[in-house]
């Protein structure tokens, strides 16, 4: 279900059963059909392994955040005593070409504001700030079809290669940017920054045959394998080349593993 807007003035509100609701930025609802996900190797010359087949999965309706989580958001939600700091000593950081990334590196100021989106949260971090909002993580599945939308485009915004316009890649600048800086990359139900700025977490289990007969006993409401090593994260981020963007693309983390380069945004 949709919720309503709530005021956003940046503090925790309590509501009635005493339950921490954080002032949030609007979700936007994704109605239930089927789309096409993965990459067909045909269409998509970029496909990569972990990416097909590409088949047909059926959704109900759901809804996701426009924007990806900020740190006003996260910081909201630590203020509030139900979300952990994120711990910079155990984050690779990206500090450039010549060194790449690096563990404990100092982050960037300018990644810290307020209106960035928060990164260096592990998956659990990030799962624990969407239940603490009364929402939770997408499936992979959802976070692709409110990417995509129904037309099996490359892109969010179409079939277009990326630009600092449509999103925060790789010669878009070293860092990331406030959320939502790059209107013209909006997906069809008008999700912002699926692709560039930072990589999210997603919900599922990653596995590198995730579409292959072994993980194809549901296209309805998918939610990847039932165990493995490593979570899903999907969309390309600042540090990424225009590949890396496709709505398609995806790989995995350990759950435990902190990037300056991923976030996440909720669904409910």
């Amino acid at each position: 279900s949709m919720p309503g807007r709530r005021e956003s003035d940046g503090r925790a509100l309590a509501d009635a059963e005493g339950q921490v609701a954080f002032t949030l930025e609007d979700m936007l609802a994704v109605p239930q059909g089927r789309f096409w996900m993965g990459c067909d190797k045909d269409r998509d010359s970029n496909c990569e392994k972990d990416e097909y087949p590409e088949r047909i999965v059926e959704l109900d309706g759901y809804a996701i955040d426009r924007t990806e989580v900020t740190w006003a958001d996260y910081r909201a939600c630590v203020a509030a005593g139900a979300c952990s700091e994120p711990v910079f000593e155990q984050c690779w950081v990206w500090t450039g070409l010549d060194q790449g990334f690096v563990l404990g590196a100092e982050v960037p100021e300018e990644m810290l504001a307020d209106d960035h989106p928060v990164m260096c949260v592990n998956w659990t971090e990030a799962l624990g700030y969407c239940l603490a909002a009364g929402k939770r993580l997408p499936t992979e599945a959802e976070w692709e079809r409110a990417a995509r939308g129904l037309d099996r485009r490359f892109y969010p915004w179409g079939n277009e290669e990326p630009d600092c316009s449509r999103a925060i890649i790789d010669g878009c600048g070293d860092f990331t940017a406030p959320v939502a800086s790059a209107p013209a990359g909006a997906s069809p139900v008008g999700a912002l920054d699926m692709a560039g700025n930072v990589a999210e977490w997603v919900y599922d289990w990653w596995d590198e045959v995730g579409y292959g007969y072994r993980h194809m006993p549901s296209a309805i409401n998918p939610e990847g394998p039932v165990r493995g090593e490593v979570r899903g994260v999907r969309g390309g981020s600042f540090y990424g080349g225009a590949l890396d963007q496709r709505s398609s693309y995806r790989y995995g983390l350990a759950p435990g593993a902190r990037m300056s380069i991923v976030g996440f945004r909720c669904a409910r």
